[in-house]
């Protein structure tokens, strides 16, 4: 799966911007996550048109990158982070950033940016996760 993440300023209307920029061109967000770092603010977005909103944010200035990340479907349990952390520690996979993308009762749907791919793919998949 693919993520674009705007790196920019840390203004309060930034997350206005970027987010109508996107309605706008009838993009559709699907998954957002934003910290800001001091002076700057990284904000990492999935859409349904990675493509188009690549073009329409640097068309309004912002500095767009575009990464692969995993989608890992989780039952929503106490330890089930852990056991899959567990794993990828065990196959000495180093992780870039982490986050909760979707929630129900039972389960969640976690985001992963691991340092090497196929070690990863392989740690989960011998776990049965879906990813």
């Amino acid at each position: 799966m693919k993520q674009i993440t705007v790196i920019t300023e840390n203004r309060i209307d930034n997350l206005a911007d970027i987010c109508e920029t996107l309605g706008s061109a009838n993009i559709n967000i699907e998954f957002i996550s934003a910290q800001g770092l001091a002076e700057a603010v990284v904000v990492r977005i999935i859409v349904n048109d990675e493509a188009n909103a690549v073009k329409v944010l640097e068309k309004r200035g912002f500095k767009v990158l575009k990464s692969e990340i995993i989608t890992i479907n989780v039952k929503n349990r106490p330890g089930e982070l852990a056991r899959i952390a567990r794993k990828l520690a065990q196959k000495k996979v180093g992780v870039h950033y982490i986050y909760l993308a979707s929630e129900s009762p039972r389960s969640g749907q976690i985001i992963i940016k691991p340092d090497n791919f196929e070690r990863a793919l392989r740690a989960l998949k011998d776990e049965d996760y879906v990813v």
